[in-house]
């Protein structure tokens, strides 16, 4: 008789085979993101919307929006700045945009306002430094202030 329970158990469906009968599944039914939710989580984590408000929109907790969506939240962000940095890139060198051309220059090119320029690796150019400043000597102290008012006439001589 026990081959034969054996046998029945091991012949159905595996979500079946419990001695005691069919087991419920337990915990939470699994997320699976359609292409459109695949696309919004996109567009919401490229324009830098924290994970945590993302997975608030869909109803998730956030480990299972990470698991579940993890190349969508990593490369949405690389894509929206390669678009900036592209835009940038067509302003600076337009010759229209001087404000373009400038940060460019201070944010990939090394130039500073009063810094030596950077060379092809990245290291200062070899400048001779500034002269040192002048010595400053500190001023003399003011006099302090009489204890009592002093009257003077038109010659400066004290009166009384």
């Amino acid at each position: 008789m026990d081959e034969v329970t054996e046998k029945s158990i091991a012949d159905l469906p595996e979500e079946q085979q419990h001695p005691e009968g069919p087991v419920k599944p337990t915990g939470r039914p699994r997320w699976n993101p359609t292409p459109e939710d695949r696309l919004k989580i996109s567009r919401m984590a490229a324009l830098g919307i924290p994970h945590y408000q993302i997975a608030i929109v869909f109803g998730i907790g956030v480990k299972k929006l990470r698991r579940n969506c993890k190349a969508e939240l990593s490369e949405s962000a690389i894509y929206a700045n390669l678009q900036v940095t592209e835009t940038l890139h067509k302003m600076a060198t337009s010759g229209t945009n001087t404000a373009a051309s400038i940060f460019w220059a201070q944010t990939r090119c090394g130039f500073r306002p009063g810094l030596p320029a950077l060379s092809d690796t990245g290291a200062p150019t070899k400048t001779p430094p500034p002269p040192p400043a002048p010595a400053v000597t500190p001023a003399s102290p003011a006099p302090a202030p009489p204890d009592c008012i002093v009257f003077k006439n038109s010659k400066g001589e004290r009166i009384g």
